[in-house]
């Protein structure tokens, strides 16, 4: 969800609200993210040296190629002028997989091995509009869900929380996924992040947001 969060001056909060292991949990997930725990998905114009075998890294690879995909269709649609190199409607410069060069085509599919490397120039405008942000409401709705499963649960159990099953790690991949559909603020995730830590997140007032 980082490279998501809408208000990115804030994500490190995400960091800090973790103190005691902060930069821990800072360096092991940027040793292992690389360049995706920097990507901006709003404007992801840059220079990118991607591993195909770190998930994390292949999925801004795909990212790149489905926004790639929407400009070539626009070109292709006269919405937008084609304004690449190669007269292929592509955000894309320079190609390269393992360091071999490749021209990027629509049914280009990544390898599974290797470093994808490549200049991105985003051409396509239209960014994220306010109103396409998950509302404060959607996430009241969401979390209370969590938390009465969490208490149905609970009650089959007879209160023997280490028996349950549904527990940190089924919320963890039940947020996982639902997330793809979600565009959030910092806040609005860490109140997820707290209850996957098995912590009652505070009470929703007006605001989620940072000031």
């Amino acid at each position: 969800m980082l490279p998501k969060i809408r208000d990115r001056h804030n994500r490190y909060k995400l960091i800090e609200h973790f103190k005691w292991e902060m930069q821990t949990m800072l360096s092991r997930v940027h040793s292992y993210m690389g360049q995706a725990m920097n990507f901006n998905f709003w404007n992801p114009t840059g220079h990118y040296i991607l591993n195909m075998a770190v998930p994390e890294q292949r999925e801004v690879a795909n990212v790149l190629l489905l926004l790639n995909k929407q400009f070539f269709n626009r070109v292709k649609a006269n919405e937008l002028k084609d304004r690449s190199h190669k007269g292929n409607a592509s955000c894309l410069r320079n190609e390269k997989v393992s360091g071999g060069a490749i021209v990027w085509t629509p049914d280009y599919v990544l390898p599974y091995i290797g470093n994808f490397e490549c200049d991105f120039i985003y051409m396509n405008p239209g960014a994220m509009k306010k109103e396409n942000v998950t509302g404060d409401q959607e996430i009241v709705s969401l979390l209370g869900w969590f938390q009465e499963k969490y208490i149905q649960f609970k009650e089959e159990v007879g209160g023997e929380t280490d028996k349950i099953s549904f527990d940190t790690r089924a919320f963890a991949e039940t947020f996982q996924s639902i997330s793809d559909h979600l565009v959030l603020t910092t806040k609005q995730l860490l109140l997820f992040m707290d209850l996957v830590d098995g912590k009652s997140p505070p009470p929703v007032t007006n605001s989620l947001s940072f000031k």
